[in-house]
Formats: structure tokens, C-alpha cells, sequence
């Protein structure tokens, strides 16, 4: 059965390469292949922060006028990026290398942890299978939006919630989980050793905490509740026990209360917080974004079968998630990080144990849970990203934009170009990404007065030093202001002189 399982490890893998491995073989003629799949700006913004390591360790908002400073936040990806720096390599290779082995490695530790629960080979195969390829039904939902040509769009895929997408997209949300899984591990054996296990869990805490301050909130939660159980389950409460508790939270907390103090403080986080929203705006966005996967928790948890001691900490876990995530935050859908974990145990276990449908129907039904995994992993077939490849023209551009403009010039262009230059070149931009751009649709309004109508008074009003245009979407501008410093068949970019 161990040929089983490397099987299950080797497919996942597979999945995870296999987009970028279609996108880059059908690189068109005379473009290269940037290693971003499908319309969603994100892993720009990433590729950005990992530019930020090449000025410090804080983060550096490159997308907007705004004020810039964001504090110590997104680590991951800034120390991705002295890894970038150290090996004298792209950030994208850093990017994708990180995706990878976290992804392996996330595929081993499961195992792991499956291990400590009371199945046979075949069921922990299933497990494994269903953890890492259940998906929602985000790709129908989304299909207007994956083929248009030059739309970025926030996609319903919710890498938080499913290692499948996390590990095709975002390696910091893929490395969150391995987090989950090694410390709920560890917590299954909390009282071995009650001093040294709180101190490990505390530790990954604060690695969790260094990507997302609200899981690792979470994720302490729940394993205190599920220890302190555990302890009125074998009559060992007592004040000893509860002060070592306190543990879970002394390497995480100090650094939850500064990034809470700074999201409280610093102007660009208050800001791009507000706009940033991650909420579930509608039904529709609800049943889309989670799947049947709410469905299909209630039932779960509504089982004695759920609840008993065994299986007890992973139902805590689903329904502490699911409390957190509806109830109205601005972060409601950050909660839900790595909730397939438990509820892919839990449903592959009752599926093989009480589920007494005939084998084609479970094929089926697992065909369904899976689909969604399997038709992103072969998107670029279907269609290409904008993000996805740079012309020639753009690459001359974006070599001159490196190697010429200074860190502290703002480049305005389209919004498609404006996500793409931070993290090719390292420089800041006015728009570029719906979340980071400070008052985006201002900013995409200014755009359109200058491009489509030719009004760049604003343009020169802001301080911005360079803009980039695009022979097929922009007009020309007139004012003299604007210098013309290098062009090519698709491309000019202007150096806008102060007045």
C-alpha cells in the first residue's frame, strides 16, 4: 500500500505543475511565458512583496500613491525573496520552487497525521486523495470571467479554504496549512509532554501568525478548547494545567498585537483594509466560494459519530471555522484556511465506514467533489491570461524599467501592465491591483480619462514620473510635459517633466 500512497503524493504533485507546464509550452510566438496562470492578480502582488527584499525586511505597498509603509508583514514572501536575492535568480523561480516543495511536504506530513487516527491504508489513501483535490464549482462560476481578454478580476476559487488551489496558486496559503497539520499533530500528543509540545505549538503558532494573525487566533483557539476537553475527559483539570496553556501563546500573541496595533495605525493598512475586504457579499458568492462543503459539514457535525473522542478535535475544528467565518468580519472568508483538512477526514471516513451507496456512485460523487481541481489544472488549454505572457515590446520595456527608473518613481500605465512591473522590475506603479491600489477606482477612472479620452491633466497633477502607453488601448498625449523616452511597435513610455 505504500506504492499507494507515493501514487496519491506523485498525482498531487503532478496537478500542481501541470498548469505552468501547458501554460509554457503554449507560449505564442515571439512572447515568454511569465509563470502566472489564470486572471486574478494575486501572485503579482506576491511576486511584488518577494522585490520588497531587496530594500529591508518590511513590507512596501508598490501599487499605490498612497502612503507605502506596511510594517513586518507578509514575511513569507519577503524572505522568499532574499532567497531570490541570495541565489541571484527571478522571484518567479523562488515562487514556484516554494510552491512545490511546500506542497510535497504538505503531502507527506498528511500522511503523518493520518497515521495517528485508527484507519486502513485503503482509508487514508481516499483521505489524502479527497484533501488534495477537493474543490468548489468555482471554474462554471467564473467562466465568464477566466475568458475575458483583459479582465484581473478577485476569484471565487478561495485558495484558503482548499489545499488543491492553494497549492496550484499560493504557496503561502499551502505552507499555512503543512503549519495546520504539522501543530494539530503535534497537539494529539499535547500531554507527553505538556511543557515542550505547548512550546512547539506556540512556535508554529507565530509561523502561522507571520501569514495570517487571524488563523493562527484561531487555530489556538481550537486546540486549547480540544485540550482542556480532553483534560475534563481524564479528570486532570487543575491550575497547573490551565497556566500551561498560556503557553500556546507566547511566541504568536506579542507578534498578533503588533500587527494589530499597525493595521489600527498605519494609514496604507487602514486604507487598503477597508477595500480589501474578504467577505461573503451574497448567497450566490457564498454557495459558490464554499461548495457543498457547508453542506456537507453540517451534516457531519450533526452525527454522534462526529463527536466521538477520536474524531472529537477535528469536528472542534470544522465547526469553530465555520462560527468564525459567518460571522461579519472584514476577514469572514480567512477563517475558513484550511478547513478541508478536517472535513476531508471526516467525510472520507464516514464515506468508507456508513456510506452504503454501490461503487459507481461513490465514483461519481467523488468525480464531483474533484472536478473543479482537475479543469484548473488544465486551464491554459482554454484560454490565456493577460498575465499570463509578455510580448517582446513588453519585455524590452520592462528591462529598460528596471535597469533606468528609480525606485521611488510611480509608473502609471494599464491596469494589466500596472499589476505585472512591481514584481518584473522591482518599481512602484499608480494601478495595478484591485485590492492594493489606495482608491482604485479613482485611479482606473484617471486612466480612462487619459487613455480614452486624452485628458492627462490629472496625470501631470499627481506626482507621477513616467507613463507607460499602450498603442492599442491609449491615446497620444499632446502636452509637452510628457517626454518621449523609449518606443517600440507597441509601446511608448513617457518621462512626464514637473512644471
Amino acid at each position: 500500500m505504500k506504492k499507494k500512497r507515493l501514487l496519491v503524493i506523485s498525482l498531487f504533485v503532478f496537478i500542481v505543475m501541470l498548469p505552468y507546464m501547458l501554460g509554457y509550452v503554449n507560449t505564442p510566438k515571439n512572447s515568454t511565458f511569465t509563470g502566472l496562470i489564470l486572471n486574478t492578480g494575486d501572485p503579482g502582488s506576491y511576486l511584488s512583496k518577494m522585490r520588497n527584499a531587496e530594500h529591508g525586511f518590511h513590507f512596501i505597498n508598490n501599487f499605490t500613491m498612497e502612503e507605502t509603509y506596511g510594517g513586518y508583514h507578509f514575511l513569507f514572501y519577503i524572505l522568499l525573496g532574499k532567497v531570490a536575492v541570495y541565489l541571484k535568480l527571478q522571484p518567479i523561480y523562488i515562487f514556484h520552487m516554494s510552491r512545490i516543495i511546500i506542497s510535497v511536504l504538505f503531502a507527506v506530513y498528511l500522511y503523518k497525521l493520518l497515521d495517528e487516527f485508527k484507519l486502513n491504508a485503503a482509508q487514508k489513501n481516499l483521505i489524502a486523495f479527497l484533501i488534495v483535490f477537493l474543490s468548489n464549482f468555482s471554474f462554471i462560476i467564473d467562466y465568464k470571467d477566466l475568458i475575458k481578454p483583459y479582465n484581473i478580476y478577485p476569484p471565487t476559487f478561495i485558495a484558503d479554504m482548499f489545499v488543491s488551489t492553494a497549492a496550484l496558486y499560493m504557496p503561502h496559503i499551502i505552507f499555512t496549512m503543512l503549519l495546520q497539520v504539522i501543530s494539530f499533530k503535534i497537539m494529539l500528543h499535547y500531554k507527553e509532554n505538556r511543557v515542550l509540545n505547548g512550546l512547539k505549538i506556540s512556535f508554529l503558532l507565530l509561523l502561522i501568525a507571520f501569514i495570517h494573525p487571524f488563523t493562527a487566533f484561531m487555530m489556538g483557539a481550537i486546540y486549547g478548547i480540544n485540550i482542556l476537553l480532553v483534560d475534563i475527559d481524564y479528570k486532570e483539570i487543575n491550575y497547573k494545567n490551565l497556566m500551561l496553556l498560556l503557553l500556546l501563546g507566547v511566541f504568536p500573541l506579542p507578534y498578533m498585537f503588533y500587527s494589530l496595533y499597525a493595521f489600527a495605525n498605519y494609514p496604507m493598512l487602514i486604507k487598503w483594509q477597508e477595500q480589501g475586504v474578504t467577505m461573503f457579499w451574497s448567497l450566490r458568492y457564498f454557495i459558490g466560494m464554499t461548495g457543498p462543503f457547508f453542506v456537507i459539514s453540517m451534516f457531519l457535525l450533526s452525527l454522534r459519530w462526529a463527536w466521538a473522542k477520536e474524531r472529537r478535535p477535528l469536528a472542534l475544528w470544522v465547526l469553530l471555522s465555520w462560527i468564525c467565518a459567518i460571522y461579519p468580519t472584514y476577514f469572514q472568508i480567512r477563517f475558513l484556511e484550511g478547513i478541508i483538512i478536517p472535513i476531508g477526514i471526516l467525510f472520507g471516513w464516514y464515506f468508507t465506514e456508513k456510506m452504503n451507496f454501490n461503487r459507481v456512485i461513490k465514483i461519481l460523487l467523488i468525480i464531483i467533489l474533484t472536478f473543479n481541481t482537475f479543469i484548473l489544472a488544465i486551464a491554459p488549454l482554454f484560454f490565456k491570461s493577460p498575465l499570463s505572457y509578455l510580448s517582446q515590446e513588453q519585455v524590452e520595456i520592462y528591462k529598460w524599467i528596471e535597469k533606468n527608473v528609480e525606485y521611488d518613481e510611480i509608473i502609471f500605465s494599464d491596469f494589466v501592465n500596472g499589476n505585472l512591473i512591481p514584481g518584473f522590475t522591482g518599481k512602484k506603479v499608480a494601478l495595478g491591483h484591485y485590492y492594493e491600489t489606495i482608491d482604485v477606482n479613482k485611479w482606473t477612472d484617471i486612466y480612462d480619462q487619459a487613455a480614452i479620452k486624452g485628458d492627462f491633466n490629472q496625470i501631470k497633477d499627481c506626482d507621477i514620473k513616467y507613463y507607460l502607453l499602450d498603442k492599442k488601448k491609449s491615446v497620444y498625449p499632446k502636452d509637452v510635459s510628457f517626454i518621449k523616452i523609449i518606443e517600440n511597435n507597441a509601446y511608448i513610455l513617457y518621462k512626464i517633466e514637473s512644471r
